[in-house]
């Protein structure tokens, strides 16, 4: 399952973009038209970086739980086959519950088809004997260069992250209907091929819910980040820029497998600081074509999210827009 079907950043990205631009142009016309394009390539550049890496990062995650997952450590050797495009190396530590993977430059259709990775991710499981264990937690430390399949750029991310199961089990024990949960902190600095850097924090915690089995899959994001005053930060950090960015779920978001993983419910805010101004974009997902929230138990899928923005001068508006 791809959870950046409806990455937060994507939508700000798609949306905030635009409407910088109207609200640039429209709002300040004693401004050069370059300083509007530059403003909005300055909130175009936050949030696609933000949602590049977020995409990146997913993948990561489900490469590093699926290989532990099919880990045996009471066999007292590594049985368990990496995915496609990552190689095992050396030896496991098993004393320490340490394993090496690196990636090896494939282009793999099923796992990334946008990207060739290269680079070493090396995974210790600090609490529990066996990932599926309640409370086990992952500690993964990476470096890796991304080059992206059209364009040819490479950039390199490097990082730490942990992973907490923390109700225990695997992906597969969802098909007989159970919840797995996992609570992500990460910390990241990315290089640009320019040589500019970005810091970037990442705090979320994922949950996957299958009420009983054959029933629609739940995927419900929240976030835990808490820093300057802003709360429920999923990412935030300092962009290529330096300009400060802030990202925020403030109510848990959920989709749904029946209804093509789109947001069913939920919101989330998108901050980015300049000397001079603040901008944000403000989602609420699961609404229909009138601006109503849908319920769940209208059982039916929503097709429209509502945005609303504060551009240049503290400029205000909104739009009703479709999935």
């Amino acid at each position: 399952m791809r959870t950046t079907k409806f990455g937060l950043i994507a939508f700000i990205a798609i949306i905030a973009i635009g409407l910088s631009v109207t609200s640039c142009k429209k709002d300040n016309t004693t401004t050069p038209a370059t300083t509007s394009l530059s403003e909005t390539d300055l909130m175009s550049q936050s949030t696609s970086d933000d949602q590049e890496i977020q995409d990146i990062q997913n993948i990561m995650d489900k490469n590093v739980t699926d290989y532990m997952s099919g880990l045996s450590l009471t066999k007292g050797s590594n049985d368990s086959t990496p995915p496609c495009g990552m190689q095992i190396v050396g030896t496991p530590d098993l004393l320490n519950k340490t394993y090496t993977l690196k990636y090896d430059g494939t282009l793999c259709v099923a796992n990334d088809p946008i990207r060739r990775k290269i680079g070493v991710i090396v995974i210790t499981l600090t609490k529990g004997n066996h990932w599926k264990e309640i409370g086990a937690v992952l500690n993964i430390k990476y470096d890796i260069a991304v080059t992206k399949r059209l364009s040819g750029k490479t950039f390199n991310i490097k990082g730490e992250r942990t992973i907490e199961n923390v109700k225990g089990g695997r992906w597969w024990d969802l098909i007989t209907g159970d919840t797995l949960v996992h609570k992500i902190n990460a910390s990241n600095i990315i290089t640009f091929p320019n040589g500019t850097t970005r810091q970037w924090k990442h705090k979320v915690i994922r949950a996957w819910v299958l009420p009983a089995p054959k029933a629609p899959l739940l995927f419900i994001v929240s976030a835990w980040g808490d820093t300057l005053g802003y709360k429920n930060l999923a990412t935030w950090g300092i962009n290529r820029n330096g300009n400060y960015f802030f990202t925020q779920i403030t109510s848990p978001i959920i989709a749904a497998s029946a209804c093509n993983w789109d947001p069913s419910m939920g919101a989330c805010k998108h901050t980015l600081t300049t000397s001079d101004t603040t901008y944000t974009a403000t989602l609420k997902f699961g609404l229909d074509a009138n601006g109503n929230q849908i319920l769940p138990s209208s059982q039916t899928c929503p097709d429209h999210f509502k945005i609303n923005w504060t551009g240049r001068q503290g400029k205000k508006d909104s739009t009703l827009l479709s999935y």
